[in-house]
């Protein structure tokens, strides 16, 4: 009978796997701290958001103040 060679596996395919798998509880944790990362995120973003909508306000306000100052 013919002996079959296995396809060589590329250096690439052999880089990318990891060597040891973490156990599925850190795993959990990871991923927990993961989505509370991205909770914060948002809650940056919404605080961001409410920022420049503010500084978009005064920015009008100024622009106002200067018209009718011009104005007089």
């Amino acid at each position: 009978p013919v002996k079959r060679r296995a396809l060589k596996k590329s250096k690439v395919a052999k880089r990318k796997r990891p060597t040891k798998r973490a156990p599925r509880r850190l795993n959990r944790s990871r991923r927990k701290a993961k989505k509370r990362s991205a909770k914060r995120v948002t809650m940056s973003r919404k605080r961001k958001v409410k920022a420049a909508k503010r500084n978009a306000a005064k920015r009008k306000r100024s622009k106002v103040r200067r018209r009718n100052a011009a104005r007089k």
